[in-house]
């Protein structure tokens, strides 16, 4: 009898001493911070957004029972000059983004042209538009809501569980000043700023050189972030040494 007690008692320590929680989230962020050429690729395949949206398909597979999400994020500057931004703003869903930042040249096409409305894009602007495009984008998933921006919220919304904010020039020194209650993940595009923590709840996020993406995973226990961990991923390129990932056939038959 003894020994069946002491059985039990050890698999409550064991449980008991688990770091993960069968209820946390994790949320997968992959990211950008300027899509110019990004979806551009090589004959056989390598690069490009056909990648990208294979990375996204291949890790959203992980998640089952409602644990978590794949978000995959642009900065900006998606659809080049010119006559061929209405060819390539359709990719965006094609590839599955979630959301992404526009210039002032494609908001300003995107105005003129309001048929573009009904393919639904995950766009964000940068200013109120005829376009109707949103000039943040919050999304919610399993009880977390995000919110995407190039600006942070005037006064703290309690609703928001996370601010992720590409700033737009200026600046960020401004954010060692800021106290906030929530994380916010700042993208900065400077090359000598290295991802950390300013002060509690503030981070700063190094944006990806071009032959690679960023990756950063959130785990949240009972809205709580616990814990995270950011990197960047190598996308297929001809002097990677490396078995490389076979890209989106869709995506690449599209994008010739």
């Amino acid at each position: 009898m003894k020994k069946i007690i002491l059985f039990f008692v050890s698999i409550l320590c064991f449980i008991s001493n688990q770091p993960i929680s069968l209820t946390d989230k994790e949320f997968v962020i992959f990211y950008f911070c300027d899509m110019n050429g990004r979806y551009e690729f090589d004959l056989d395949g390598r690069k490009g957004l056909a990648t990208i949206a294979e990375l996204k398909r291949q890790e959203s597979k992980r998640f089952y029972d409602h644990r978590g999400q794949v978000f995959l994020i642009s900065g900006g500057n998606f659809s080049g000059t010119g006559e061929n931004m209405r060819a390539h703003f359709n990719l965006l869903n094609k590839a599955g983004f979630d959301a992404a930042f526009i210039g002032e040249e494609e908001l300003s096409y995107l105005e003129l042209n309001p048929a573009l409305r009904n393919l639904k894009l995950p766009l964000i602007a940068h200013r109120e538009n005829d376009f109707k495009a949103n000039t943040e984008k919050l999304i919610k998933s399993e009880g977390i809501q995000f919110r995407i921006s190039n600006t942070l919220s005037p006064v703290e919304d309690t609703s928001i569980d996370i601010q992720l904010l590409f700033h737009n020039g200026g600046s960020y020194d401004y954010m060692k000043s800021l106290d906030v209650q929530k994380p916010v993940y700042y993208f900065v595009n400077d090359s000598e700023i290295s991802s950390f923590s300013f002060k509690k709840n503030i981070y700063t996020v190094k944006c990806p050189v071009p032959d690679k993406l960023g990756k950063i995973n959130l785990f949240f226990r009972n809205k709580t972030l616990i814990r995270q961990k950011q990197e960047f991923v190598s996308l297929n390129t001809k002097d990677l040494n490396q078995s490389w990932i076979e890209p989106d056939r869709e995506i690449v038959n599209e994008l010739k």
